[in-house]
């Protein structure tokens, strides 16, 4: 048979296929072959499998939903964790003060009675049952208070109960024994050779308090934790001025400065305090302002109650704010001064301290303490706002709560204006402010990550402008370092952190751009690098002077 010309065979080439050339084409059909059952079996182990696991994710889905709810709670737990280790870390810390210190006699049950009596006499009256020599008989108000001046709290410790023998006796027959002993402002205490031996170098002068009940022997005003200092004073018949210089407080990370449960007899303040020859006051120059005068309250007027709810509508919905179980444990057992006689209620357009007193009307604080030419003439003004601090004192003499990182907050007291909210008749619709007291301030805790993870994109991103363009703020400009030297990869160390501060004043100084952005900050806080220190701010007195010069500014505005 012959082959078509196109199949035909040639000495150069032809059509056959060897079989070298068959058996490599069999060889590939046969591993495809092979491969393809392999992944046929692989997809079918892995379908026995994802049946197998399906019951368990679906087992696992349930119980996710079940435990969803309990996560709020578990929060919540774990803050409240964080906080007591935070507690106790500083409670170690003190018991180790404590402890360095050696023991302390115990004056708690001496103090007041030995204060101008020899101890010898103070022995022989106990031992015979009566009044010590040269005493006066018993008066049922404890100690009439006829010196001049104001007292002074001397005892800022516990008393150690374990001291000396001695001691312990000489308490015992005191306690049960010794009535009162009446000093009277016209005794000479200098003068006396028999003067017990005092801690002290001060002298103890006792006023007469007004509206003082027969049985409580000290009248005291609230305040957290500072140790008050006074310069002593010449008598002039009245009550003395007292200025308060409270010990110094750091806001670095993660530590608590002050105690969550303060005593009520760390600080005493004299008793009402007026001025035999006031002088109206309608301008800072002729101020009459001398003292910080809470009325005649006593420790009764501190009573611990509900808070002033502040409306709902003043507060803003995107204002970084502490969660309420924070706010409970912080000021739960802070109680408020009740103030006599009742606070001024005025309506102050801000306006009027930038006129009279020069105050800046849009900063959170101000002072002119660098400007004043006399004490008289110190003012310092914090102003908060409920739309951004909704846990702020919301009445004159409540406590509250900020969020701020102002270490001048924290610098003795500030007069606190608060806003005046559902205003009617001529000021409806306008911004007034009102004098709420004077208050000390205290770092309780700080807002870490986990709170601040949880706050609105528009919230944390106010702050992170807020710390990335700080340039005045030394608590903001430290801060703003620090971010820049972890974003640069370097040590967070002092002298990099003010050598750093340096650089952001020359920035400053040439309106250059910063280093880091709002996103920096927010990223900071976010990873607990660093944290918005929560103060706790409470009243200790209220100015009634302050306030009536107040009053009198503001009718003499409405006049002209």
């Amino acid at each position: 048979m012959d082959l078509p010309p196109s199949l035909s065979t040639s000495a150069t080439g032809n059509i056959e296929m060897s079989g070298a050339t068959l058996r490599t084409i069999m060889d590939q059909l046969q591993r495809l072959n092979r491969n393809g059952d392999q992944h046929d079996q692989l997809i079918h182990d892995l379908r026995t499998e994802i049946l197998t696991l399906k019951p368990q994710v679906e087992t696992l889905q349930t119980e996710n939903k079940a435990l969803k709810p309990l996560r709020p709670q578990v929060d919540n737990l774990e803050l409240e964790n964080s906080l007591l280790r935070q507690e106790v870390d500083t409670l170690q810390k003190q018991l180790q003060e404590v402890a360095s210190r050696g023991p302390v006699l115990n004056r708690r049950a001496t103090s007041e009675a030995l204060s101008y009596t020899s101890a010898s006499a103070v022995v022989a009256a106990a031992n015979a049952g009566g009044d010590p020599p040269g005493s006066q008989p018993q008066n049922q108000g404890g100690l009439d208070r006829m010196g001049e001046g104001i007292h002074e709290d001397l005892d800022h410790e516990d008393p150690v109960e374990d001291t000396a023998t001695f001691s312990s006796q000489l308490a015992s027959k005191v306690s049960t024994a010794l009535k009162p002993i009446e000093v009277h402002s016209g005794s000479d205490q200098d003068s006396s050779p028999a003067l017990p031996t005092r801690r002290s170098t001060r002298k103890r002068k006792l006023k007469v308090l007004p509206d003082q009940s027969s049985d409580d022997d000290s009248w005291e005003a609230f305040s957290p934790h500072f140790n008050p200092r006074a310069k002593r004073q010449k008598s002039n018949g009245r009550g003395t001025a007292r200025k308060y210089e409270p010990a110094p407080a750091s806001l670095s990370k993660g530590k608590v400065r002050a105690k969550n449960s303060p005593s009520k007899s760390q600080v005493k303040l004299g008793g009402s305090q007026v001025d035999k020859n006031p002088t109206p006051s309608t301008t800072p120059k002729t101020s009459s302002v001398k003292s910080l005068d809470p009325g005649p309250s006593n420790r009764k007027d501190l009573k611990i109650g509900a808070r002033t709810k502040i409306p709902a509508h003043a507060i803003d919905s995107k204002a970084l704010a502490i969660s309420n179980a924070v706010v409970d444990m912080y000021l739960s057992s802070t109680p408020t001064l009740t103030i006599h006689p009742p606070p001024a209620e005025h309506n102050l357009p801000i306006t009027m301290l930038g006129k009279e007193y020069g105050a800046s009307t849009q900063a959170l604080l101000w002072d002119n303490r660098q400007k004043a030419t006399s004490p008289d003439q110190v003012k310092k003004f914090i102003k908060p706002s409920f739309e951004t601090n909704p846990d702020m004192p919301a009445a004159p003499g409540e406590p509250g709560l900020l969020l701020c990182g102002r270490t001048e907050l924290l610098d003795g007291l500030w007069s606190l204006f608060i806003r005046v909210f559902d205003l009617k008749g001529k000021d409806a619709g306008l911004k007034r402010w009102r004098y709420a007291g004077e208050y000390e301030s205290s770092v309780v805790g700080d807002l870490g990550a986990s709170d601040f993870a949880k706050m609105d994109a528009k919230v944390k991103e106010t702050w992170g402008k807020k710390i990335a363009d700080s340039k005045q703020h030394a608590a903001y400009v430290e801060m703003r370092a620090r971010i820049t030297l972890r974003k640069e990869g370097k040590a967070v160390t002092k002298a990099n952190v003010d050598e750093e501060k340096g650089n952001i004043k020359k920035l400053a100084k040439a309106k250059a751009k910063s280093k880091v952005t709002a996103q920096d900050v927010v990223d900071a806080f976010s990873a607990g690098e660093e944290v918005i220190p929560i103060v706790r701010m409470v009243c200790v007195s209220y100015n009634h002077t302050f306030a009536q010069e107040l009053d009198e500014m503001l009718a003499a505005q409405a006049t002209n």
